[in-house]
């Protein structure tokens, strides 16, 4: 799920690339991931969707 955070809303992108940014997910949206890695030193989410979302603590928070 999405935290609130000071930054608002939470950029996914379309490929594991940080410049590659698609749409924002306001906070509170919850989403499915489906792999974790980690992309120029930092974690990164693939969702179902087939997007790409920061694994940040600061930004998402897991819940099973």
């Amino acid at each position: 799920m999405v935290k609130n955070n000071s930054d608002g809303w939470l950029w996914t992108y379309n490929s594991a690339n940080w410049d590659d940014k698609a749409i924002k997910l306001k906070p509170g949206e919850a989403f499915t991931i489906t792999k974790e890695l980690t992309v120029s030193g930092s974690k990164m989410y693939q969702i179902i969707s087939g997007l790409y979302i920061t694994a940040s603590t600061k930004y998402v928070e897991i819940s099973k």
